[in-house]
């Protein structure tokens, strides 16, 4: 056989440096799953630096072909993929050589069968092995050459792993079928380019390390991650420093040595035809058939389109019949366009009037502007420009603007425009100047229906800035000009007047005006700005709200008009605040914040900051700087732009942040301010709102009769505007302050209405979770429920009306007569109190005299001991009973000749007994009837306060007793638990497996109560913060370990999660 090049079977040698790209890198490690992997993409990708570094890591067998145009011959095809294959297979070439040395004939079906022949001999350990066959597109013309392969493709063994690198799409029979399979693994371009993160990775291996990360987006913009361009670069900023200075300063790319590439390397190997098609389609950012055949007048694209995308020329497909170049691509053919097409301007004007027909403004009117069409531009700018800038693309408006001559702007719709603009970044005194000015010119011209447009972007400005009586006006004057026929505009203005009445809090008439305009344009239900809601909104209709909102901004999907402070993001971000929903409300601000800040509306940007201190107060505790920063940079914007509707809501919530600090004088001082400025803007509903808020910070510094004044005003203007949400959060702060005052009465009444409102409206988040209406400082709701509970079964255990004798002894002892509280010092005789606490202590069951003597004098003398007690005991029968005749017999202590026992009924109450009994029956109940359980161990746990006889002198009976209650309690407590975690209320298990650590911190089950539920709930980090605590509090108290349950619990939810 002939003798071959080494070059073409070795695999080329890298730098020393690389660096590693970890989302590349996952891919090309999938190679070993594929038994053929086709790596496509034009020069300059890298395709093949990328293989040589994976492949480097592998310690499998490797055969590298690399295919040049020489190899254009089956013969010398087979002779080097064999030698390729030599580096897998010792001794196959040396063998292929002799076998074909005895063949008559070689023609492909020959030296196919001898291949196979020799690879199913050599191939004795099967071990995982590559072949890679590079610049492939150099063999697909050779028919001889794709038969060989073809069929090799389909017979080769399983453990070798195919590999082939091409710069034209590879179209084997064999290829195709297994694409079909799954068995091909294709890389693209895509697959190739840098990422702006690998760019700078790149940059710091060259060196290069004054260039930041602004600049390396931008450099990326302009590669999109060509790896040529940028190793290109590198080597002139490292060769030439100025060249680097020049591009840190002025961000100009020297690019004249890589177009000289593409020159040589790329297009000028094209045919004169091709090479006028890619001149001409490079004009436009992007081209399809239609342009081939109206512009350039192909009528049969088709062949040139195939062409460009079959030879790699920096091509992409965008959708079904669309394409567009690589940037840098087209700007090297945009200049040879320049230099080359001659009558370039009649171009330019064809091109333009193709966009006009396809109704892209923006590219007729860029083209126009080319060939200086200044009356066209014009017209087109007029026409367009108003809709730009409520699409939030003010600087496209501008750029364009300003190419025009000063003459050409003197266009009213072009002013409309730019007081849209003015207002939308809230510079409401350039826009009214604007409009002016543009009204001026209508009213001249007699055109009553832009003249109506214009009165109605005043009434619209003076909306945004909450001025209802000036808007009103303007919105009149808007309506009475409208021509007849102009239904559309028509119902447009009735919208804005039913949003005036929004403003005013009054949202039955806002419905009314709704109802008119859906009457007047019944074709139409569009509501641009957000009207049904708000209505929703400020009625309580939450749900029905972000249902509204929800839908809206999936549909606008950013491409929407900006409408100041009633996007949809701020809105639900607000409706998420009153559910309590912390992640959704930060999200929805923080997308309040982008979007004001990408349109350049500082009123949007500072509503968005006002809304996320909101949203950050329900979590006070951890987020508590961030959450004045919000605040604070609201107040700055607020400052800049002297809007009262900004300003206001932000003291609503400095109102609560002050509360939440415990200074009642500036949260009154802040949320009197804002009172002051809402009422006169005659806006009750947001009034209702800033009273609430007065309440509700009361209640939190503990002023809670002034709490209660300001929450009945607040009561009065919510059902004044028809809000049962507002109505609700009223009940329930009613309901805390009469819990707080203790105000039994009044607590049922509203813990009642509360429960109602929340049953009827679904507002059980108000009960559940911190809200901006509800709870804002983490009281827990259950409170209420378990307060109520005792009111019902055991309200008369403190002032009871029929009881003569209470006794409390869960938290502290304490004796209620007639409804009164004894105080120490009826309790001149010691022993006799500790008489009492025995009794109690051991109240099941008679105690023996002898008994009670050895443990109220243990080393006194029999006479005295006797004479004692009996002076003991008689005191204790006065306390008990001053009116008691003397030797009567006692209703509340059975006295015999032995034995003394408590007699406890209807006349004498234990709350021992209370919680024992309610306890008992719980656990009896749970495997029966889980509802009557749960109610049970409420109401007993609702009786522990807290450890028996706490604060008494207390001996070994007592501390028994003691912990014999404490862990009856704990029984109790973990059971109720363990009764929410199988009826999937995680959040109940928490609360009470916390109760739990509050009374024992070494209890294990309330851990593994935790454990379960942060595992059901998916929060890995509370679950780890949860094993953690156990672990350290386990060693630190007992010196033990958590127990297997334990330590199970965690591994199957830790893995779950993972």
């Amino acid at each position: 056989m002939q003798d071959i090049l080494i070059s073409k079977i070795t695999i080329p040698s890298l730098s020393a440096e690389s660096i590693r790209r970890e989302t590349l890198y996952r891919k090309l490690k999938k190679i070993s799953a594929y038994t053929l992997s086709v790596f496509t993409a034009g020069a300059g990708y890298g395709k093949t630096t990328a293989l040589i570094q994976y492949l480097s890591g592998k310690k499998s067998a490797v055969g590298w072909y690399n295919l040049g145009p020489e190899d254009d011959n089956i013969y010398f095809f087979a002779i080097y993929l064999v030698n390729a294959i030599n580096h897998i297979f010792p001794g196959l070439y040396q063998w292929y050589g002799t076998r074909l040395g005895i063949e008559e004939q070689l023609d492909w079906k020959t030296l196919f069968f001898c291949l196979m022949t020799g690879i199913e001999q050599y191939n004795s350990k099967h071990n995982e092995c590559f072949l890679v066959i590079d610049d492939w597109q150099y063999a697909h013309q050779c028919f001889d050459i794709c038969m060989f392969f073809d069929r090799f493709l389909a017979h080769m063994p399983a453990n070798i792993h195919v590999v082939l690198i091409s710069r034209e799409y590879v179209m084997l029979p064999e290829v195709e079928r297994m694409r079909l399979q799954g068995r091909v693994l294709d890389f693209f371009p895509q697959d190739l380019l840098f990422t702006a993160e690998e760019i700078a990775a790149f940059f710091r291996m060259e060196q290069l390390f004054d260039i930041d990360e602004k600049e390396i987006q931008e450099i990326f913009n302009r590669t999109e991650g060509w790896i040529i361009v940028i190793k290109l670069l590198a080597n002139q900023w490292k060769d030439d420093v100025e060249q680097l200075s020049n591009y840190l300063k002025n961000g100009n790319f020297d690019l004249d040595c890589f177009f000289e590439y593409l020159s040589h390397t790329i297009f000028n190997r094209q045919s004169l035809g091709l090479q006028d098609f890619l001149m001409k389609t490079s004009l436009v950012q992007s081209f399809d058939s239609a342009y081939c055949r109206e512009v350039l007048e192909i009528e049969y694209p088709v062949p040139y389109l195939d062409t460009v995308a079959k030879t790699g020329l920096f091509i992409s497909k965008i959708g079904t019949d669309a394409y567009r170049y690589h940037s840098l691509f087209q700007e090297f053919l945009q200049k040879q366009a320049k230099l080359r097409i001659v009558h370039i301007k009649e171009l330019y004007d064809k091109i333009a009037v193709f966009y006009q027909k396809h109704d892209n403004a923006e590219w007729a009117l860029y083209f126009f502007l080319q060939e200086k069409r200044w009356d066209a531009a014009s017209e087109i700018l007029s026409a367009a420009g108003r809709y730009w800038i409520l699409c939030g693309r003010q600087e496209v408006f501008m750029k364009y603007l300003q190419k025009l001559p000063e003459t050409y702007r003197r266009h009213p719709k072009i002013y409309m425009a730019l007081g849209d603009r003015e207002r939308i970044s809230s510079s409401y005194e350039k826009a009214v100047y604007w409009y002016k000015k543009a009204r001026k010119i209508f009213y001249a011209c007699g055109n009553a229906l832009e003249l109506s447009q214009c009165c109605r972007s005043m009434g619209e400005l003076y909306l945004d800035i909450i001025q209802p009586d000036v808007a009103q006006t303007y919105l009149r004057q808007a309506y009475k000009l409208l021509p007849a026929g102009s239904e559309r505009e028509k119902g447009d203005v009735l919208a804005l007047m039913s949003e005036n009445m929004i403003n005013h809090g009054y949202s039955h008439r806002a419905e009314r005006y709704l109802r008119l305009r859906k009457w007047v344009l019944s074709f139409d239900q569009a509501d641009k700005n957000n009207l049904q809601a708000r209505i929703y909104l400020r009625t309580g209709r939450i749900q029905k709200a972000i249902h509204t909102l929800e839908n809206k901004y999936r549909e606008e999907a950013g491409a929407r008009t900006p409408c100041s402070f009633r996007e949809c993001s701020l809105i639900l971000s607000l409706c998420y605040c009153f559910m309590g929903d912390v992640s959704q409300a930060i999200s929805y601000s923080s997308a309040s914040i982008e979007y004001g800040n990408k349109v350049q509306s500082p009123f949007v940007s500072l509503i968005g900051y006002v809304r996320m201190g909101h949203a950050l107060l329900l979590d006070f505790h951890h987020t508590e700087e961030i959450c004045r920063q919000a605040y604070h940079k609201a107040m700055m914007l607020a400052e800049q732009l002297r809007i009262a509707r900004g300003t206001t809501e932000m003291y609503w919530g400095q109102c609560l942040l002050y509360a939440l600090e415990g200074n009642w004088e500036e949260s009154r001082k802040i949320g009197m301010q804002a009172l002051t400025v809402t009422t006169a803007g005659h806006d009750n509903w947001f009034a209702a709102i800033l009273y609430h808020a007065l309440g509700m910070s009361a209640a939190l510094c503990g002023n809670y009769d002034e709490g209660q004044a300001y929450s009945l005003k607040a009561l009065k203007l919510f059902e004044k505007c028809r809000d049962s949400l507002g109505q609700t959060a009223c009940y329930w702060q009613l309901t805390y302050q009469c819990y707080k005052r203790n105000d039994k009465k009044q607590f049922q009444q509203y813990y009642k209405l509360l429960l109602t409102n929340c049953h009827k409206y679904n507002y059980a988040f108000i009960l559940e979770r911190k809200t901006l209406l509800g709870d804002i400082a983490g009281f827990d709701s259950k409170e209420f429920e378990l307060y109520s509970a005792a009111l019902d079964r055991y309200g008369t255990l403190s002032s009871s009306n029929t009881a003569a004798i209470v006794i409390q002894t869960l938290g502290g002892f304490k004796l209620f007569r007639n409804g009164s509280e004894l105080g120490s010092e009826v309790w001149r005789r010691k022993a006799a109190k500790k008489l009492l606490v025995v009794l109690i202590s051991m109240y099941t069951a008679p105690i023996s005299r002898e008994t009670l003597m050895n443990i109220l004098w243990p080393h006194g003398s029999s006479k005295e001991v006797q004479r004692n007690f009996k002076v003991v005991l008689n005191y204790l029968l006065h306390v008990l009973e001053p009116a008691r005749q003397p030797r009567a017999r006692s209703r509340f202590i059975v006295s015999t000749d032995s034995f003394l026992q408590l007699h406890l009924d209807e006349q004498l109450q234990l709350d021992v007994q209370a919680f024992e009994r309610s306890i008992h029956e719980g656990c009896m109940e749970i495997y029966r009837h889980v509802g009557k359980a749960q109610k049970l161990l409420l109401n007993g746990l609702h009786l522990y306060k807290g450890e028996f006889m706490a604060g008494e002198v207390t001996d070994d009976i007592v501390l028994r007793e003691r912990e014999r209650l404490r862990l009856l309690a704990l029984r109790g407590a973990e059971t109720l638990g363990f009764s929410y975690i199988e009826q999937k209320k995680y959040d109940q298990a928490i609360y009470w497996a916390n109760h739990i650590l509050q009374i024992d911190i070494c209890w294990e089950s309330a851990y593994q109560l935790k454990l379960i539920s942060y595992g059901e709930l998916h929060d890995q980090a509370l679950l780890i913060r949860t094993i953690t605590m156990c672990s350290e509090q386990l060693k630190k108290e007992l010196n033990v370990a958590p127990s297997l349950k334990t330590r199970e619990i965690y591994q199957k939810y830790s893995m779950t999660n993972n």
